[in-house]
């Protein structure tokens, strides 16, 4: 019966044999193979590829519908199935077989392999020698040698490395960096969490597809308020409007009404949320570093990021897809808020102070961003409250150091009272003052406490990650400070909870870049001073900050015989584990996304600085080499 082993010498013959059946054999010169392992099962695909096997139908459908860039290099004798797609640089050497509806990213090199159905391979793999079995995925950077399997339905995370002869059990999940050198059989894909740092975020139609989509959308709702409506914004991006109207399916179906706010930015989404009462909101946004990897951020009834607990809780129902839905006449409807732009315009300049200031001085504003429609906001806002916006699109990348240089330069030279980079999502942003000086965020951070204490702010929060500078500096404005963990949920609901009756300035400039840009022109104005005042005022300080890869499994190990080693020493256990000495400190924070440390160090000179961060990296590498040992 089906899922039984079933073999013909072993079980077959002798059946027959016992029940005294008929057994006959003839000679022939045709081809035959007794594929019993992997080898003999490629090598058969070879001979097949190779002509050594007369095959009747040869190669049907052989590309049909595929989709091959002119730029991949492809070498005889190799199969390519219907609806594929290969992109520019891939290289498809002899003796490989791409069964239907793969796709091969840029730079990707398939040598003697095997790929079936719906397997999609990213950028820049290294495949030699080896089988991919349907619907699995390998992300950027993966290698896989000879003579391994990836079962159906797994993923394979970047820059992941899959040694000779291993095979990999269907629906398994490989963690990013990992080098498999023994048998994937045991665990699930589901040691992955949905949620990273502070949304959910993945490749649209590989890891963010519209079944997920929809299904998210009726667990969101199944943790809300159901009576009260959720706010949906995005950007301008067609991938992100295909994955909107996707969730939207979701919350409709499951009994809650929409409000679709149309193309927003995410302080917009999170402003709505709270303009119209709602049970919460969705944004979604597509990164401008990878134009296929989409951002989905939660939003709960205050505004902030959804807790940790509430992504669990989400979790646990995408996972058991245990969510209620309803019925015909019980399904929520959509209402779409036109012109939401202007609306949120025209509310935030009540919270100007200094009108007609910004008006007489009308002072020159350079901005720019990875994205256009970014700026268009940008610019009408500050165009609306009397700037004069001069525009920068030469910024493709919120991480190009050549870009933002260039930005610099033209801040310098063109008598602007500063420049203003905003991401992509509106949510952070970065200054530059006339003397080209960047403002980037660790410094911002301190220049938006600087503004704060100047504006007669009492309590001031920052995450636990932050300079110990910023609490001497508050100090002497006789402010508290109030330390949260570093993710963007926790800090934000801290904020906004300082203030129940209006949305607090802090708020503001750390998390609406660009009604943060208007609100510092305003107290610059106001002030009488220009923005390189305030930056003069930021001490020296020396923080670092490195990335050290450990697997999953062992994190709470070391966790643990670090804290025990420490006993007695001036440690802090407030998030992750912090060691406190004369010299500085550092910071051991486990990653919400990636299988790595992210290990802070401040010292009280540059020097310091690294001396902590290398020591402590050392003694975690030693930890790890020996949990490895004793396996």
């Amino acid at each position: 019966k089906k899922g039984d082993v079933f073999d013909f010498s072993k079980d077959l013959f002798p059946k027959l044999l016992k029940e005294k059946a008929p057994m006959f054999g003839y000679i022939t010169d045709s081809y035959w193979s007794d594929i019993g392992d992997l080898k003999t099962y490629m090598s058969t695909n070879f001979d097949a590829l190779g002509g050594k096997i007369k095959l009747y139908n040869k190669f049907s459908g052989n590309r049909s519908n595929s989709q091959i860039s002119n730029e991949a290099k492809i070498d005889s004798p190799v199969y390519i199935g219907e609806n594929c797609t290969i992109k520019n640089g891939a290289v498809i050497k002899p003796y490989s077989i791409i069964g239907n509806n793969c796709t091969i990213e840029e730079g990707s090199t398939i040598k003697r392999s095997i790929l079936w159905d719906m397997v999609h391979i990213g950028k820049n793999n290294e495949l030699r020698g080896t089988i991919i079995c349907s619907k699995s995925i390998t992300k950027n950077n993966v290698d896989i040698y000879e003579n391994s399997i990836v079962g159906d339905e797994s993923e394979i995370s970047s820059s992941a490395l899959i040694r000779p002869n291993i095979k990999i059990w269907p629906q398994k999940y490989v963690e990013e960096g990992s080098i498999i050198n023994k048998n994937l059989v045991w665990g699930t894909k589901g040691t992955k969490s949905f949620f990273g740092s502070k949304d959910i975020k993945g490749e649209i139609n590989i890891d963010i597809t519209p079944e997920f989509c929809t299904l998210l959308g009726s667990a969101f709702v199944n943790v809300v308020k159901k009576s009260r409506p959720i706010i949906l914004t995005c950007d301008n991006s067609n991938a992100s409007n295909t994955i909107k109207n996707s969730i939207i399916s979701g919350i409709t179906s499951s009994g809650s009404n929409v409000f679709d706010c149309g193309m927003a930015l995410l302080p917009m989404n999170r402003y709505a949320v709270r303009t119209y009462n709602a049970a919460g909101g969705i944004h979604i946004w597509t990164d401008t570093d990878n134009e296929n990897t989409v951002h989905i951020e939660l939003i709960d009834q205050n505004g902030s990021n959804i807790s940790r607990g509430i992504e669990k809780k989400i979790e646990q129902l995408l996972i058991r897809e245990d969510f209620q839905r309803c019925n015909a006449l019980e399904c929520g409807s959509i209402m779409s808020i036109d012109n939401y732009s202007s609306q949120y315009v025209l509310d935030n300049m009540k919270i100007i102070k200094n009108l007609n200031g910004i008006k007489n001085i009308n002072p020159k504003i350079l901005i720019a961003s990875p994205s256009n429609s970014t700026i268009n906001i940008a610019n009408y806002f500050l165009e609306s409250l009397g700037c004069k916006i001069v525009n920068d699109y030469s910024l493709i990348s919120k991480n190009s150091e050549q870009n933002i240089n260039e930005i610099k330069k033209r801040v310098m030279g063109g008598s602007y009272f500063m420049g203003v980079i905003i991401e992509e999502n509106g949510e952070n942003l970065m200054l530059i003052d006339k003397s080209g000086r960047l403002i980037d965020k660790d410094k911002y951070l301190f220049l938006s406490s600087i503004v704060l204490l100047r504006s007669g702010i009492k309590k001031l929060i920052i995450p636990y990650t932050a300079t110990s500078l910023i609490d001497k500096y508050a100090s002497g404005y006789d402010a508290r400070v109030i330390r949260t963990k570093s993710n963007t949920s926790d800090l934000m609901n801290e904020i906004l909870n300082s203030n129940e009756n209006s949305t607090p300035l802090q708020y503001i400039l750390c998390f609406d870049a660009i009604l943060a840009a208007a609100k510092i022109i305003d107290f610059l104005i106001e002030e009488s001073i220009n923005l390189s005042n305030i930056v003069d005022e930021i001490p020296a300080y020396y923080l670092k900050k490195h990335t050290l890869n450990c697997s999953y499994e062992n994190m709470g190990n070391i966790i643990r015989q670090i804290v025990e080693a420490k006993k007695g020493d001036n440690i802090e256990l407030f998030e992750g584990i912090k060691l406190n000495s004369e010299k500085g400190w550092a910071l051991i924070l486990p990653d919400n996304e990636k299988p790595v440390f992210n290990i802070y160090s401040e010292g009280n000179t540059q020097e310091f600085a690294d001396e902590i961060s290398s020591n402590i990296t050392e003694e975690i590498s030693k930890l790890m080499k020996n949990i490895e040992n004793k396996k």
